[in-house]
């Protein structure tokens, strides 16, 4: 088959002295070497190296690689699509961006020809020297974002209102973050004892993050609690929605103490004052709690939640 050549050659210094590899400066042989080692790694990217053969010249600082025409030319397909940018693969893209950032930043003077039986067919120095290639886009870091139910210990609550609660289901300890002074207070006083804490937990691969969400006096609370977002969980859509309207309604029809009412529904809706709320379940919250808004028990968090459903929404009201 045709064989074809990609020749990449050092020709001048930035001085203007040429360049030959029997007579090379430590300036010149450092290049050099850079060059050879991400021309090579370039290549290594390539999945058939039986396809080409790497030689450098002995009267000139070059390296020339000769394969047959069809490699030679997925190469230049890969110079072309990065170019213009259109996806590669991303290992050639960051080794195609290695080596034009040697050339580009040099001040030397290069030749970078493909080589069709002894004359140069395309120069490629120009374009290195012109047009970046993109950055290879980022992959997006997946965020998990849920609320967490632990038992286990309260060992310390630290200046900076961190609690940290060795939980009795694991063998390390949380450290959760308490936004206001309100929240460190209403855990304090289950300091060095047991505790049942609700928390917010941001994961990704970097570790995770915690942030205090409610604490509950006693395990049957807490299981009580952790028993309806379980099953919220698994609902979908309008069946969530209506999940919250029965049990507010469940709440308020007891015949009990208004302040009562209003402090166990609280439990439930502090649950929804994080990012992971979605705009339906906060506009059912906010109209089936509207009559008690201003009422001192779930003013803050009322409030709270609707700063993020305005956040959400052109609706400025419920």
């Amino acid at each position: 088959m045709k064989k074809e050549e990609l020749i990449l050659c050092i020709k001048k210094s930035g001085d203007g002295r040429d360049i030959e590899l029997d007579r090379l400066t430590l300036a010149d042989a450092l290049l050099f070497q850079e060059l050879l080692a991400s021309f090579t790694e370039l290549l290594q990217n390539y999945d058939d190296a039986s396809k080409f053969r790497l030689n450098v010249f002995k009267s000139s600082a070059a390296v020339k690689l000769e394969a047959e025409e069809s490699f030679l030319k997925l190469v230049e397909n890969d110079i072309d699509s990065a170019m213009n940018r259109k996806p590669i693969r991303t290992g050639a893209l960051k080794k195609w961006q290695t080596l034009q950032q040697v050339i580009s930043k040099s001040n030397y003077s290069f030749e970078f020809d493909i080589v069709s039986n002894g004359i140069s067919r395309r120069s490629l120095i120009s374009e290195f020297k012109s047009k970046p290639f993109p950055s290879p886009k980022k992959k997006r870091t997946r965020r998990i974002e849920n609320l967490t139910f632990l038992f286990g210990k309260l060992e310390s609550l630290d200046s900076k209102a961190q609690l940290h609660i060795m939980p009795y289901d694991k063998d390390y300890s949380v450290r959760i973050n308490c936004i206001s002074e309100a929240e460190a207070r209403r855990a304090r006083d289950f300091a060095y004892s047991d505790v049942y804490i609700c928390a917010y937990r941001s994961h990704t691969p970097s570790g995770d993050s915690h942030e205090f969400v409610d604490v509950y006096p006693d395990k049957d609370e807490f299981k009580k609690i952790q028993s309806f977002y379980t099953s919220y969980q698994k609902l979908d859509g309008q069946e969530r929605y209506s999940a919250f309207i029965d049990l507010n309604y469940e709440i308020m029809e007891k015949d009990t103490d208004l302040e009562i009412r209003l402090f166990e529904i609280l439990k439930y809706i502090r649950l929804f004052d994080n990012s992971t709320a979605e705009e339906g379940q906060l506009f059912t919250i906010l109209s089936s709690l509207k009559d008690y808004k201003s009422h001192p028990i779930i003013k803050q968090t009322y409030e709270s939640l609707l700063l993020r459903f305005k956040s959400r929404t052109k609706r400025k009201t419920v």
